[in-house]
């Protein structure tokens, strides 16, 4: 039997800098990894079509945690976006101009990039932008939709969790299993007790605080718990812990990001794509399917990743995963003339049987069941995971993050002031 003051059941590298900060500051950490039971997935799928922006909110030690992991390569013009009118992009030596000629007005470029530092100024332009019609917003509702776990129409999403920092320097994170690996490394140099590939059994619970996780060949207690696992995926680790934690049931989503992989003939066009780029068909249309496509050049130069939301009901559907390889080929056909598309590998869910896969890692809910899904409230327990995340990048991962180590950090400084009382008392145990 071990004992903590902190244990964090991860999977995917969720919570990793969460231990690494905890850590820091004196707090003794076990970090259950249960990765390994949770799907076949690469490490493309795991990271995502977001890229990583080098957002302004970001501390020197979450950077680290990142760098850790993978090296990164950034996008020269940062954040790409290819209209059928033409190019976009944020960071290059003509991005003012473009911004202009496509009619995006300079504050919602200004609210993108100030977005955590408003406070006052951002309710009120959020207000005006909802009564303005949808050929002057849809840039911001772009930028909010694209990140977002919330499903919504084009000209509602900047009603949902916070935009991606389309402006901040952009990267793209080349991740690798023997990444993740070295990340576990990382965090146990650090201090943490990491526990990789764990069983868990089931956890223990005593009034309104869980107490402990069992494992088939011990037990780990500690004082507070960090649960990185969302409803579906706790329900594929293990049923039983499924109904402690999520006794109202599992969270549905409604939209999932699928990652099909596509192959471009050689030309000088294929040779001049951007690092990474997001293709929008017609703005006027659903942002979904392959009227939005995230593409990301391999370190294979004339293949890319390319990234789409379908509907959830059609996951393992073989018939319709075709279909919408057919699709993405004919739109970005259309782009790029004279050069050879096609798809040279389907999603994952083209492969593997729902049992052998799990749960889509990026998935896309309904605001109103989002608002109604509850968690077992316990008083020493806290999420993190993609339900409850305010938008899926990097960035708004470790915001979520910052909010779990405040939390536990006052409760640090709650038992330390206590134990001062004790002492003084001549009580300390």
């Amino acid at each position: 039997m071990s004992a903590n003051d902190i244990v964090i059941v991860s999977t995917f590298g969720r919570g990793h800098w969460v231990a690494a900060e905890l850590v820091g500051h004196g707090v003794s950490v076990s970090l259950v990894d249960v990765s390994d039971q949770l799907g076949h997935w690469s490490p493309e799928d795991i990271e995502g079509p977001f890229g990583y922006f080098h957002a302004a909110n970001f501390t020197l030690s979450q950077k680290a945690r990142l760098d850790e992991e993978d090296y990164a390569e950034l996008v020269d013009d940062g954040f790409v976006l290819w209209l059928k009118s033409g190019p976009i992009d944020m960071r290059g030596p003509h991005s003012t101009y473009l911004l202009k000629k496509a009619g995006i007005p300079t504050e919602q470029v200004d609210y993108i990039s100030g977005y955590d530092g408003m406070t006052k100024r951002r309710g009120e332009l959020l207000k005006k932008w909802r009564s303005e019609p949808f050929e002057r917003t849809w840039f911001v509702n772009l930028a909010h939709s694209l990140g977002s776990h919330h499903s919504s129409r084009n000209w509602d999403a900047l009603k949902f969790g916070r935009p991606l920092p389309l402006t901040s320097p952009y990267a793209v994170r080349r991740v690798s299993r023997r990444g993740f690996e070295k990340s576990l490394q990382w965090v146990e140099a650090l201090g943490v007790k990491v526990q990789a590939k764990a069983k868990i059994r089931s956890i223990e619970i005593e009034g309104r605080n869980m107490v402990a996780l069992r494992f088939e060949d011990g037990i780990v207690r500690g004082e507070q718990f960090v649960w990185c696992l969302t409803s579906s995926e706790t329900k594929k680790l293990k049923a039983e812990i499924f109904r402690e934690l999520f006794p109202h049931g599992e969270l549905q989503s409604d939209w999932f990001w699928a990652r099909y992989r596509v192959g471009l003939s050689s030309s000088m066009i294929t040779q001049s794509l951007p690092l990474k780029f997001l293709v929008l068909d017609e703005i006027g249309l659903p942002w979904t399917h392959a009227n939005l496509i995230w593409l990301q050049r391999t370190t294979a130069p004339e293949v890319f990743d390319g990234w789409v939301r379908i509907p959830a009901v059609h996951r393992f559907q073989k018939a319709y995963l075709e279909a919408m390889g057919r699709e993405i080929v004919n739109v970005l056909s259309a782009r790029l003339p004279d050069v050879d598309v096609r798809i040279a590998e389907h999603p994952q869910e083209f492969v593997y049987e729902p049992n052998e896969l799990g749960p889509a890692l990026y998935q896309i809910y309904d605001p109103q069941m989002l608002e109604k899904f509850h968690r077992r409230r316990l008083r020493n327990l806290l999420f993190d995971g993609p339900e409850t995340w305010s938008a899926l990048d990097w960035s708004a991962r470790m915001e979520s993050q910052k909010q779990i180590v405040e939390s536990i950090r006052a409760w640090q400084n709650e038992r330390q002031a206590a134990l001062a009382k004790q002492r003084a008392r001549g009580t300390t145990p």
